[in-house]
């Protein structure tokens, strides 16, 4: 069953992601099971849930499931012995479980070890959905969780963080979630029709924007930019955050610097771009994980990781910014203060040759030799 479900919300997500919904509880609850062969196949069948849902249009379902994942990450289980205000600063299981397996350094099961929690993370972040920005108590509950990813000593491991923290650039670009009250609303079935957030809400959503651009690394920052360009076409604000963006790739120097400079070259360039494929932020290798990471020998990690980067956007993704953005103001001047400053990032090689120039007013080039790095 477990099996099925995974395979079956993606084959037809319009008929069976509705009617496996009644059945989240069941998977969630296997998460916590005392079996690792069950943990891990409720993982996989969480992560095909939550792939087909992200493939439905928009509706109250979504809010539904939205809330089911919202109370098993926040609600802490009373017992006899246990008083609200002995629980008052526990967390819920899930969440102990997660930071345990995170901090995993040499796990002999899969379930044991931070594979298995990114896994269940990218898929709770996709059920989650908008949700997760207007929640500050979430916000901080995942903002932890990757931060202990992002420290393991293993890169491969944190390889396979940035590819997850894609499902928040996902979620940040989502439209608000409906209420469940607007089920009943025939004018809410229309997808043109989004809800409206709260004062509130639009200011917790403006500040999760610091939790999305927190990271850049491999690749990130390309899918973050790209993502904002095609949001909402001619935004200036959008244009900013762009800015923003690579500025903090090149602070980064290595890839994330050259990374930059690409996307500075395909920012001002005239090439067309393809449209902007959404499904690309949530690569289908890291939600269908068995066979997968879920089934990857944690020594040889980094063979199973890097084939999923193939299936995430490139700086080809990414639209030429339009004369009327390039001359808004700031822009050119941030697009060159950028430049400048992966100059001072530039490395060369100890045995690297400075050519000799022959006359004073023919310009000379640095030939620049960088080093690839691996995970």
């Amino acid at each position: 069953m477990i099996q099925a479900i995974h395979d079956l919300s993606i084959y037809e997500p319009s008929i069976f992601v509705p009617a496996f919904t009644e059945l989240l509880p069941s998977v969630l609850d296997n998460l916590l099971a005392p079996t690792l062969s069950l943990r891990t196949q409720a993982s996989h069948a969480l992560g095909g849930f939550a792939l087909g849902t992200s493939r439905i249009p928009s509706s109250v379902l979504h809010t539904r499931i939205s809330e089911s994942i919202v109370s098993f990450l926040t609600v802490v289980p009373m017992t006899p012995r246990k008083t609200s205000f002995s629980t008052a600063n526990i967390d819920p299981p899930i969440v102990r479980t997660l930071r345990t397996t995170l901090n995993a350094q040499e796990p002999q099961f899969v379930a044991h070890g931070p594979v298995w929690a990114l896994s269940v993370l990218a898929s709770f972040i996709v059920l989650l959905g908008p949700a997760l920005c207007v929640s500050v108590k979430l916000t901080r509950v995942f903002s932890a969780l990757f931060t202990l990813a992002m420290r393991h000593k293993k890169s491969s491991v944190r390889a396979l963080t940035c590819l997850v923290w894609r499902s928040i650039v996902w979620v940040y670009f989502r439209p608000p979630l409906r209420s469940l009250t607007d089920d009943c609303r025939p004018d809410m079935h229309d997808e043109t029709q989004d809800p409206r957030l709260t004062a509130e809400e639009e200011e917790r959503r403006a500040n999760f924007w610091r939790v999305v651009k927190s990271i850049v690394d491999m690749g990130t920052g390309i899918a973050t930019a790209g993502s904002l360009l095609a949001a909402r076409p001619g935004e200036d604000c959008n244009v900013t955050k762009v800015i923003t963006i690579l500025k903090s790739m090149a602070q980064k120097g290595g890839f994330p610097c050259h990374d930059a400079m690409e996307v500075i070259k395909r920012l001002v360039g005239s090439e067309e771009a393809p449209d902007w494929d959404w499904n690309k932020l949530l690569p289908p290798a890291l939600f269908s994980s068995s066979p997968g990471l879920l089934t990857a020998d944690f020594k040889m990690l980094s063979e199973t990781v890097k084939p999923i980067f193939d299936q995430t956007a490139l700086i080809t993704d990414i639209r030429p910014l339009t004369g009327t953005e390039l001359r808004a103001e700031g822009v050119f001047d941030g697009l060159t203060a950028i430049w400048r400053l992966a100059l001072t990032q530039v490395n060369l090689s100890t045995d690297a040759q400075l050519p000799v120039r022959p006359c004073s007013h023919e310009p000379s080039s640095l030939l620049i030799k960088r080093t690839r790095r691996s995970f």
